[in-house]
């Protein structure tokens, strides 16, 4: 090879391209194209500029080409090393609860370790762009070959689940008949649907919290909010969870087999959370559909919005670059670009309670990742750290174990959703509908039985104004996927009845492998939960095994 090429060789580009390619296809359907080939140009240019500068010093073209190999593999590769120093730090037991790992006792050690890992990777990069052994004219063939069939294996992937996906997405002509059509407003009523992440229920604040509620929901009862004392949710994942309630349905018979348990693909899912029913039908009776933007993946945007109301601006808003950046040396340095947890839940706090009036009626979405962690708040709403999009799940899963600062964050939590009904109910005009209602309960795992774990996480937080509405329209004891049918049915007489309440668990590997748990069961341990007796026996049905999870 000419040692004064002035362009890099062929396989640099598709060594740089490749980490791209594999995260867009390690995550089916997640990305649009647009953006994959976007951050695949970003990734690409920057490889050539590190080829250029290593240039005037390497010892030629090639040896420059595979010093920046170097780089790029030591830059994505961060991401797996960091995760296997945490996992070997916490492996030690030298933290808590509260600090992990002893990476989380030191300040500011993960930045450090970032910068010793650049340093390397630059003096890695320069002693392999002066070496004379990679100037050798077979190994530059070998690295073309190797780079050309990853590369042809991961687009080979990414276009598979391209196609699965657009023969799974033409759900929408199954679910315009999923309403009923009717002429009658809901005397414009403006509906707010209010999610609190992983809020408990109060028998189990109760029980493995040691913190009596009582005095938030006699708040709210003074309101005039019903309270459901044995609410729950038919999923144990956010996503599964919102795309239930949202369209009225179980996942099966919204999906009718599009999704099989081997499918990690959720696109189809993300879609007909931003896209649905519930949005589909009060929008046909006139309504404005308003969506808060969340610091979580499914909510944190939605083109079918109306409206999109967003708490800061980032290019970390992209859920792909936010993976990309997250598997990358980049992830060290997300609190300096990042949008920033708190002050983005505090701006929807502001804005869920500040919407000015309009001519419309309004269907106003909010998804709250509080009280789940990371814990942001004491309970007097002075913020504790600075977690951004990116890093938000970086404290370690075992943080649903913090019960204090769990405890905590749920009492400023309290507090904004206070402040929140009373700005609600002071609008002029029709008395609003308000649903608040949390996708799932903690995460408690450790010492749990597999019927305990469940019992806790099923165990979901309920509320609603409900103007004008009997007192029997929700049940103390209904489940989400229920919810908006009752609503619907009784404010627009849309022909939905109530779906039997069940209750589907499936591993976070596994999303779409579902064990149905027999709501009975539930029920049963509930009842000993709140006897003050844990449900130790073991579960008859094959439950999945109890997973810590960040979602």
């Amino acid at each position: 090879m000419n040692a004064q090429s002035k362009l890099p060789p062929a396989f640099l580009p598709l060594f740089a391209a490749y980490p791209v390619l594999f995260i867009a296809g390690a995550n089916p359907g997640q990305a649009q194209f647009t953006t994959v080939l976007a951050v695949v140009f970003a990734a690409v240019a920057a490889a050539t500029f590190a080829w250029l500068a290593l240039r005037p010093i390497a010892a030629s073209a090639q040896s420059a080409a595979i010093a920046v190999v170097v780089l790029v593999a030591m830059f994505f590769g961060y991401g797996y090393f960091a995760n296997w120093l945490d996992a070997f730090v916490g492996s030690l037991l030298l933290g808590d609860f509260e600090t992990p790992n002893l990476l989380d006792l030191v300040p500011q050690s993960r930045f450090y370790v970032a910068i010793a890992w650049g340093v390397v990777a630059l003096i890695s990069a320069v002693l392999v762009a002066r070496s004379r052994w990679t100037q050798k004219p077979e190994l530059a063939k070998a690295l073309g070959i190797a780079a050309a069939v990853l590369v042809a294996i991961t687009a080979f992937q990414i276009g598979s689940a391209q196609f699965r996906s657009a023969m799974a997405h033409p759900i929408q002509a199954d679910r315009e008949g999923a309403t009923s059509e009717v002429e009658r407003a809901a005397g414009g009523h403006d509906i707010y649907f209010i999610v609190l992440d992983g809020y408990a229920r109060q028998d189990v604040l109760d029980k493995y919290y040691s913190f009596d509620n009582g005095d938030f929901l006699r708040q709210l009862q003074a309101r005039g909010l019903q309270v459901s004392t044995q609410s729950s949710s038919n999923y144990a994942w956010t996503f599964l969870s919102l795309v239930s309630t949202l369209n009225m349905q179980y996942v099966a018979e919204l999906f009718q087999g599009r999704l099989g348990p081997e499918s990690l693909d959720r696109s189809i899912v993300y879609n007909a959370i931003r896209d649905n029913d519930v949005a589909r039908f009060l929008r046909k009776k006139g309504y404005e559909i308003v969506h808060l933007r969340s610091t979580w993946g499914a909510t944190s945007v939605n083109p079918y919005a109306d409206r999109e109301i967003r708490c800061e601006s980032s290019v970390y808003n992209n859920e792909f670059v936010r993976a990309v950046a997250e598997s990358s040396w980049l992830g060290a340095f997300h609190t300096k670009a990042g949008v920033d947890l708190a002050h983005c839940n505090l701006a929807n706090f502001r804005e869920l309670q500040s919407i000015p009036p309009s001519d419309k009626p309004r269907f106003v979405f909010a998804h709250f990742v509080l009280p789940h962690h990371p814990y942001l708040f004491d309970k007097d709403g002075r913020i504790l750290r600075n977690a951004v999009v990116s890093n938000q799940f970086e404290f370690q899963k075992q943080l649903w174990e913090d019960r204090d600062s769990y405890r905590d964050q749920l009492q400023f939590v309290n507090r904004k959703i206070i402040e929140t009904v009373d700005a609600l109910l002071a609008k002029p005009g029709p008395r609003p509908i308000i649903v608040i209602e949390s996708d799932h309960g903690p995460g408690l795992a450790r010492g749990m039985s597999e019927v305990g774990h469940y019992a806790i996480r099923f165990a979901n937080f309920g509320a609603y104004y409900l103007p004008g509405a009997p007192v029997d329209l929700m049940p103390s004891s209904g489940s989400a996927v229920n919810q908006f049918r009752r609503i619907l049915s009784h404010y627009f007489d849309a022909d939905l009845p109530p779906l039997p309440d069940r209750h589907f668990a499936s591993p976070n590997s596994a999303p779409y492998a579902f064990r149905e748990m027999p709501h009975d069961f539930l029920v049963k341990s509930w009842t000993r939960m709140n006897a003050e007796r844990q449900a130790d026996e073991p579960f008859n049905a094959a439950a999945p095994q109890v997973e810590s999870t960040d979602d």
